[in-house]
């Protein structure tokens, strides 16, 4: 967390994991902890609602820029791992050239490898959490999909 906030990013990071910290118990990066706690539960509702929303298409470009940045992340710190035959995609194709064949490859890349994020040695714990994610959603608030306004 010191490297966070030496590159001033923790503040940031905990303004957007509030609602999350604060409506989700056991949420896993509760750690960093919560600069708006006292924010107003309708607003934060609101937040995970409007990010649900927006991010739940996996194959939606901002879905697959969401997926992407897992994938990303994995890389960068050293946990993934392609053998030779496999030729790393190009993710930043999803964002330049969305209805490319080499985004459309990176983007089944993507969708399939964020699977092992829940298949991992550490499956058990990310599994619990995304079920838990859902279950506790029923009682943070109702969910409706559609064109039904702000649900």
């Amino acid at each position: 967390m010191n490297e966070l906030k030496k590159q001033e990013l923790l503040e940031s990071i905990q303004i957007y994991l509030s609602p999350l910290i604060v409506l989700y118990d056991g949420f896993p990066m509760s750690f960093l902890g919560v600069i708006q706690s006292h924010m107003e539960k309708k607003i934060l509702i609101h937040r995970v609602k409007d990010a649900l929303r927006q991010y739940m298409d996996k194959y939606e470009k901002p879905g697959l820029v969401l997926q992407s940045t897992t994938i990303y992340i994995r890389g960068i710190t050293g946990g993934l791992y392609l053998t030779k035959d496999i030729e790393a995609p190009d993710l930043n194709s999803i964002i330049d050239d969305p209805e490319s064949e080499q985004a459309k490859r990176a983007g089944a890349f993507v969708r399939s490898s964020v699977l092992m994020e829940i298949m991992s040695p550490d499956g058990d714990l990310y599994a619990k959490w995304a079920d838990s994610f859902w279950d506790q959603g029923l009682q943070v608030d109702t969910c409706k999909f559609g064109d039904t306004g702000d649900e």
